[in-house]
């Protein structure tokens, strides 16, 4: 072999190296370019998680501003119950001030009651005994008319004193009467 076939092989072998290389670099270029596209698909897709995840936290603070809406509504809402229920205690306290009220008034009306029914059985115990005397009278009053007018025919006087002696008689026995009923109304009361 002379220089040149070896030059000419040297040259062979360091264009079939180049192109090994060359072929190597190839490969390298096209695994570099897919994983570059790969790199590029998920950068794609990493910007649409994060611009989703973007937008899922502008709803999540849209839903906590609605929330803390929601909230300071509720504080009002439940202020206004609070103001209600303290009015309504108030309005409980003078209840039960005026029920005490009641209580105590009723206490001495049934304290009345008791000694006006204490009264009453008095004065039925008086009223009765003031008939029994009534009764008494009018009938000790009966007889002394009846012996009176037993008398009086006996005595055959005359008529004008007959009138007389009967207007008198008349007289008191409608003032016996009048006197009872005016007793027995004044007990009655």
């Amino acid at each position: 072999m002379n220089k040149e076939d070896l030059i000419l092989q040297k040259l062979e072998e360091i264009a079939a190296q180049q192109q090994d290389m060359a072929a190597q670099q190839q490969a390298r270029d096209a695994a570099q370019a897919a994983r570059m596209t790969n790199l590029e698909a998920e950068v794609k897709e990493n910007r649409v998680e994060i611009q989703e995840t973007r937008s899922e936290g502008q709803e999540t603070r849209d839903e906590v501003k609605e929330t803390r809406g929601v909230v300071t509504e509720t504080q009002y809402e439940v202020k206004d119950v609070q103001k209600d229920l303290g009015t309504t205690r108030d309005a409980l306290n003078e209840t039960r001030g005026e029920v005490k009220r009641n209580q105590e008034s009723l206490q001495v009306v049934l304290k009345d009651t008791g000694d006006m029914k204490i009264n009453d059985a008095q004065i039925k115990g008086e009223l009765h005994a003031i008939d029994t005397k009534l009764t008494g009278i009018v009938k000790a009053l009966e007889t002394r008319l009846n012996t009176f007018i037993v008398n009086l025919r006996e005595r055959s006087l005359d008529t004008n004193e007959r009138g007389k002696i009967g207007g008198l008689v008349a007289a008191a026995g409608i003032a016996a009467a009048s006197l009872a009923l005016s007793l027995i109304a004044f007990f009655s009361r």
